[in-house]
């Protein structure tokens, strides 16, 4: 399939091998990055940016737990990567807009998006789990539910104190 330059007649990548590949992993994590793509494209974040602004005056730990919530679950249906790809930025300048240390939002948000355990997509271990077709989803959602519970409650405790006793 693809041609050796060293060995005339073999090719480095065979039909076999290709056939073996994950390829349900590499679409899903393919698609992520594009759609991110399309949201920086379109103008979407752009828009999500100026929401921003018209949001009332909330606590910045109000505001971070919803942040840490809204990531955690979004990752369960897009991967983690596209997510904070597309997220990171669209904090930065909220928390500029709400006078909040941008800290406060995009560390715990990047750790969020790691600490989605119920969907194949989440993650590329679960994808690769999943893909074994030893477990299926409903068996993911029971199990996962309750480390995004933990995780979500282990983050945004973490930065509550973090922020009132490093950050002020």
């Amino acid at each position: 399939m693809i041609p050796s330059h060293e060995k005339k007649g073999q090719a480095l990548l065979n039909w076999k091998a290709t056939n073996e590949l994950p390829w349900g992993i590499l679409l899903l994590f393919g698609g992520g990055f594009a759609l991110a793509g399309g949201f920086e494209s379109s103008g979407l974040s752009h828009l999500v940016q100026n929401l921003f602004t018209n949001l009332p005056a909330w606590p910045p730990l109000l505001i971070m737990a919803i942040v840490c919530v809204f990531v955690t679950f979004q990752t369960e249906i897009t991967s983690n990567s596209a997510v904070t790809s597309l997220i990171l930025p669209i904090l930065a300048t909220g928390a500029v807009v709400f006078g909040i240390d941008p800290r406060l939002l995009m560390i715990p948000a990047t750790l969020s998006a790691s600490c989605a355990f119920m969907m194949p997509i989440a993650t590329p271990p679960q994808a690769i789990v999943y893909s074994s077709g030893y477990v299926n989803i409903r068996q993911m959602m029971k199990a996962g539910i309750w480390f995004n519970i933990l995780g979500l409650v282990l983050t945004i405790g973490m930065f509550a104190l973090i922020q009132v006793f490093v950050w002020g």
